[in-house]
């Protein structure tokens, strides 16, 4: 008797768990303003490029990025929350993310849909020149490589490329058959209301654009923000990539930045290490 209780203990705890799971799942697919019947019929490569690219519609920054609208500030807690439940309040608020918070949190939601996920991050150690992304490892065993801060996604021909064979290819020195697919979003770059009188378009980014207008907040203002890999990266006022081979004779391409890894790849020490033995002997060559 005390054994058969226990086993139906078991069993609707169990049940409780897989419906909680799966209402959470759903939950997230809807945050991110997708239809959960039309998202479980996709392919895993479909998937996981249209969340990237819902989730860059989250990609907002402010031209002060320390201000009070900081992500850590607006959102402390935001380790230990849902993504669905983050999601919907970033909806209605103000905030400036960095990329690495972005891959975080694109790293959740994947997980939240059931896919192993990790971020990776490299560059140049100790100056802006690094960056943050996110890593989906698909049922067939490719980890595709997605970032939600550029809006873009590493293909090899048609389809979504592998991040260990891309990295093999960088160190070896060619890279001919792997891109990142330019894809083209829209989110909000904030300007707080003391910089309005300061000249602060010096120079005009091409990834800005349309007029100035108010937010719910008084003291923050916003245009449109281009969220787009090529442009983002080599815009003559502000690229990122601009900005790095100003400073360099060297001639780098983003690529390029991929071999220096910069923190762990935390929960997935075999994938650190893959990447570890791809960089070492790239270094040894």
């Amino acid at each position: 008797m005390w054994r058969g209780s226990l086993f139906f203990i078991v069993l609707l705890t169990c049940q409780w768990a897989c419906e909680s799971g799966e209402n959470e799942r759903k939950g997230t697919i809807s945050a991110l303003h997708l239809d959960p019947l039309l998202f479980d019929r996709m392919k895993e490569s479909d998937q996981v490029n249209v969340v990237r690219r819902h989730l860059s519609l989250y990609a907002h920054r402010a031209l002060d990025p320390t201000a009070e609208i900081a992500f850590d500030e607006r959102f402390p807690d935001w380790r230990q929350r849902l993504p669905s439940d983050l999601l919907l309040q970033m909806d209605t608020t103000i905030y400036h993310i960095s990329c690495g918070r972005l891959s975080y949190l694109l790293r959740d939601v994947y997980r939240e849909l059931g896919f192993q996920s990790a971020t990776y991050n490299f560059g140049i150690e100790h100056t802006p020149f690094t960056h943050e992304l996110t890593l989906v490892e698909l049922s067939d065993g490719l980890v595709s490589v997605q970032d939600a801060h550029y809006n873009s996604a590493l293909f090899e021909g048609d389809s979504l490329g592998d991040f260990f064979q891309f990295l093999q290819a960088v160190a070896s020195g060619g890279t001919h058959d792997f891109y990142f697919i330019n894809d083209t979003s829209w989110a909000n770059l904030y300007l707080p209301e003391t910089y309005l009188d300061t000249g602060y378009e010096i120079c005009n980014p091409a990834y800005v654009s349309g007029p100035l207008q108010p937010t719910l907040n008084a003291s923050w203002y916003r245009r449109d923000y281009m969220v787009n890999l090529q442009v983002n990266l080599q815009d003559s006022c502000y690229g990122f990539m601009t900005n790095l081979n100003m400073q360099r004779t060297d001639g780098l391409d983003f690529e390029d930045l991929f071999l220096t890894r910069i923190s762990s790849i935390s929960g997935y020490p075999e994938w650190e290490q893959r990447v570890d033995t791809i960089l070492a002997s790239a270094q040894s060559d």
